[in-house]
């Protein structure tokens, strides 16, 4: 948990020692609540003698991170307690990384390092080699996008063949190239205790993948390979599947944005029939087309160990969901799909939902992207009544408006099963909205998360939901994320939760939602229901709002974690309030966030979402380039209401291959946008 902090030097100590007495083992200091280079003796000292904290997550300031490492770095050759350190994003640099890993070499209980974007380089891969070789004890060692090269590469596989305590390696992102692979597979060959091996977007190419592959197919312990984003041609393909056919310890297999294409993938389907372990696969982002999806199809039919594939984003059309339909009746393994982003269509949509009505296995379906329409929600619909397997179903960005929710709501009381719901960005309005809360109304839906984000509910969406919420005692998570519904929309959910004890999790980001809203929800942080997760960010509150809010943080009973970031409010006043309540340790707050607010930003309206995030609330990661194309996804909800229909309806293929930035405003982009989309 990230506790709320004063943003003046050395306040980070009350914050820790109260998130320590809460929590007993984990701490998370960054941003503001990160101690400072002034800090850095007592905040090592203050470490050193804490025997209770197990985890600690430090993220630093770029001109602090120097003189924190080393301070740090000497507390940790005698702490006995840490066991996992994240100090990822920190600058952390060579002259840092070099202080850690001495300390590395004399501490016994550290077992998880985390220096992810760091800018270690070649130098600091070298500095955390020598501690490997030297007899660390980390078991889990994460060093992504750290501009490694071949040379870091090079003095990490050198180490590998000496340690025999590593367990997992997360290298993705380091440019290790060709020649770091082959480096990497050699010391394969030595290495016997390796279990995760990650090595995404690592420029291998295929001859560098054929080398770690060949020097996987005999290993004794590997169970995870990331191998996704390294322009492996279908020729790489034939490699994999070898490795596939001989290996008996590899469990899951992730070789995504590749151009495998339809040959490729036929290759490694043809390795997983009937032979070996492999119980997970990413094959997204190949466009394998329905050829490849045949082959997968077959592969369903006969793998005895498939749980897990992933074909997101492969220009599947209704031909190839027919066979993957096919294969479904007569799978018994299968726990998770993922057709994310293809070309169904409504006709692939029905193949898909007359499968799951015979189907007792698969856990989770997920659909989203693939214009399938009212008439395709209408057959998903058919199938939900009589499915008694699916857990989680994601039918988002889909375009089924009204109608196809009214189908979807009409049978939710009717599966006692289904307990995940994702109809985000489907053009769904307060209509839509009054059928969905009729269905939550009545007994028998047992959905726990539903998620509405960039719809256009409005505040008589809220109103129909709110009046649900104080009949249903099922539903704990609600995402209404981009739906405009401001103030009246947040008094109607506020007076709702008031009474309502089963709700835990509430997202009203970017609803326009101003001051007098604002002044509702604080009103409900003084009532006595249970803990609840809050997020108000990109929204419209002001100044005006800050003597409610800080009365409400004091008295505080019901928010455990709350987000005020991207408004329009004096972070300074707010932050003091907050850090009062949680010295004073009224309530169950745990993490108050206010990134984002500025006197920069104060100037503007940040009812929309920053560039960076657009992603964010989708467990795909829908903005990853696809391959060795362009293509991204561009997320517009919340801008206007004009632009509103616009953002529910849009979907990955209707946007520009070329396009990689939107017009929003250039102090929401990590850099000036190339093209304007209008």
């Amino acid at each position: 948990p990230i506790p709320p902090i004063q943003s003046e030097q050395g306040s980070w100590k009350v914050v820790a020692e109260a998130a320590v007495r809460r929590d007993g083992a984990t701490l998370t200091l960054e941003g503001h609540h990160a101690p400072t280079s002034a800090d850095a003796p007592e905040f090592a000292d203050w470490l050193g003698q804490d025997s209770r904290l197990t985890h600690l997550r430090l993220r630093c300031a770029d001109g602090d991170a120097p003189i924190i490492m080393q301070h740090l770095a000497m507390c940790l050759a005698g702490n006995r307690a840490l066991q996992s350190l994240s100090v990822a994003n920190s600058a952390v640099g060579p002259a840092g990384m070099e202080a850690l890993a001495s300390a590395l070499q004399k501490n016994n209980t550290l077992k998880h390092l985390d220096v992810s974007s760091n800018r270690l380089g070649a130098r600091g891969a070298q500095h955390i080699a020598g501690a490997l070789s030297a007899g660390s004890m980390l078991q889990s060692l994460v060093l992504n996008d750290n501009a490694m090269g071949a040379s870091g590469a090079e003095h990490v596989a050198a180490a590998m063949h000496h340690n025999q305590q590593l367990r997992n390696l997360a290298m993705r992102g380091n440019a290790v190239g060709i020649s770091g692979a082959k480096r990497l597979a050699n010391a394969l060959q030595q290495n016997k205790a390796l279990q995760t091996l990650e090595l995404g977007s690592n420029g291998l190419r295929t001859v560098g993948a054929q080398c770690l592959v060949e020097a996987v197919q005999q290993h004794p312990t590997l169970q995870r390979l990331g191998l996704g984003a390294n322009g492996i041609a279908a020729t790489g393909a034939l490699h994999v599947a070898k490795t596939l056919d001989q290996n008996q310890s590899l469990r899951s297999l992730d070789v995504s944005c590749n151009a495998l294409h339809a040959e490729g993938t036929r290759r490694i389907a043809s390795a997983l029939q009937g032979r070996g372990q492999l119980q997970n696969i990413d094959l997204s982002g190949n466009e394998c087309g329905d050829s490849g999806a045949v082959h997968i199809a077959e592969a369903m039919r006969w793998s005895p160990s498939l749980r897990t594939i992933n074909l997101a984003h492969n220009g599947i059309t209704p031909t190839g969901a027919a066979r993957i339909a096919e294969a479904l009746r007569h799978n018994a393994t299968l726990q998770r799909l993922c057709l994310t982003s293809n070309r169904l269509g409504s006709e692939g949509a029905c193949h898909i939902a007359e499968a799951l009505q015979s189907n007792l296995f698969l856990e989770t379906l997920e659909v989203g992207g693939n214009d399938i329409g009212a008439e395709g929600a209408q057959h998903v619909a058919l199938a939900i009544p009589l499915n008694e397997a699916l857990v989680e179903l994601n039918l988002s960005q889909n375009g089924i408006g009204d109608l196809g929710v009214a189908c979807i709501a009409d049978v939710l009381p009717k599966n006692r099963v289904l307990r995940v719901l994702n109809i985000g960005e489907n053009g769904i309005s307060a209509k839509g909205g009054k059928f969905l809360a009729e269905a939550l109304n009545r007994n028998g839906s047992s959905l726990t998360t539903i998620n509405l984000e960039g719809n256009a509910l409005g505040a008589h969406g809220a109103e129909h939901l709110a009046r649900a919420l104080r009949e249903n005692n099922e539903l704990q998570g609600i995402n209404l994320d981009g739906n405009l519904i401001g103030d009246r929309g947040a008094q109607f959910l506020a007076e709702a939760l008031s009474t309502n004890k089963s709700i835990r999790s509430l997202n009203l980001h970017g609803n326009k939602i101003r001051n007098k809203g604002a002044h509702h929800m604080a009103n409900l942080f003084e009532t006595e229901r249970g803990s609840l997760r809050v997020d108000l960010e990109g929204n419209w509150i002001r100044d005006g709002a800050v003597p409610s809010l800080s009365k409400s943080l004091r008295g505080n009973r019901v928010v455990q974690d709350l987000s005020l970031g991207r408004n329009i409010l004096d972070e300074n006043s707010i932050r003091e309030s907050a850090a009062e309540a949680y010295r004073e340790n009224h309530g169950p707050l745990h993490n108050f966030s206010l990134l984002g607010v500025s006197p920069e930003v104060r100037t503007r309206s940040t009812s929309v979402r920053p560039f960076g995030d657009l992603a964010s609330s989708r467990s795909l990661g829908y903005a990853r380039g696809v391959g060795s194309t362009s293509r991204k996804q561009i997320r517009l909800h919340g801008i206007s209401p004009r632009a509103l229909p616009l953002s529910a309806s849009l979907g990955p293929r209707h946007i520009n291959p070329e396009i990689r930035h939107s017009k929003i405003d250039a102090w929401m982009l990590p850099k000036p946008p190339e093209r304007v989309l209008h």
